[in-house]
């Protein structure tokens, strides 16, 4: 369900009911989606087999327009800017095969653009989102051994076009990178394992183009632990155990705290 409260009387002034209205069901997991609120339109991710995300009047729960689907998803939908434009963005995968980066025009739902890949058989769960690097390139990483993609996008008369530039072999299943001082920073894994050759996994720090720049592999591992930017600051927590770190970003692994 999808309530909108009056702060004032702490009542309900509309709720849509998602499954009956949209004619879905939870995503394997449960719902893990955040609305998104521009100008009048509430932006939901309803994840039925018709409809992928969809558009509610603020004022009165109206169904303004849907989308297509994108299978399920534990991720939300984010607004960003593509070549300049606004488009909202959304991941997905159909029987944790196939992955969909679905982008549409927040004002009808139309499909702007859609990337989709085959990763056959296995384990997939859409977490992360979609992050631009700049108006025209975006990073897109996954944990479960699926690693991180690299996508440039086009404008070809009128019509955006995404292609993948590059792959890299280390992912993280649940956080974006965080971009700091020109370098990423995700805590992940790679092929799905700890310690993988190359000990790329733990905290990694890596250029734009994917560039390894350094990793802590098992010290600390951090298994998937949320990562903040913090005025420079990274705060980790740690995936396993909960430990608090403060690290400070740059040409090596330094704690402060």
């Amino acid at each position: 369900h999808v309530y909108c409260l009056d702060r004032e009387t702490r009542k309900a002034r509309w709720v849509v009911d998602t499954a009956k209205r949209f004619d879905s069901a939870p995503p394997r997991f449960g719902y893990a989606v955040h609305p998104v609120i521009k100008g009048d339109l509430c932006f939901i991710a309803p994840t039925s087999d018709k409809v992928g995300l969809a558009a509610l009047n603020i004022k009165t729960g109206e169904t303004v327009w849907t989308s297509e689907s994108f299978g399920d998803s534990h991720s939300s939908p984010v607004l960003l800017s593509i070549l300049g434009k606004e488009v909202l963005v959304m991941p997905g995968d159909f029987n944790r095969e196939t992955l969909v980066l679905l982008g549409v025009d927040p004002a009808n739902g139309k499909t702007v653009f859609k990337y989709t890949e085959d990763f056959g058989t296995g384990i997939y769960n859409a977490i992360p989102n979609l992050l631009m690097l700049g108006k025209d390139k975006g990073i897109f990483t996954g944990g479960y051994g699926k690693g991180t993609r690299l996508f440039e996008f086009a404008e070809v008369e009128g019509e955006i076009s995404v292609k993948k530039t590059g792959q890299l072999g280390f992912g993280d299943k649940f956080h974006i990178p965080l971009v700091i001082d020109g370098s990423l920073y995700m805590t992940a894994d790679a092929d799905g394992r700890r310690s993988p050759k190359g000990g790329a996994s733990g905290l990694v720090a890596f250029s734009p183009a994917g560039e390894i720049r350094w990793a802590t592999a098992k010290k600390p591992y951090l298994n998937g632990g949320s990562i903040l930017n913090l005025g420079g600051v990274i705060v980790s927590q740690d995936g396993d155990t909960g430990e608090l770190r403060l690290i400070q970003p740059g040409a090596e692994y330094q704690e402060l705290a």
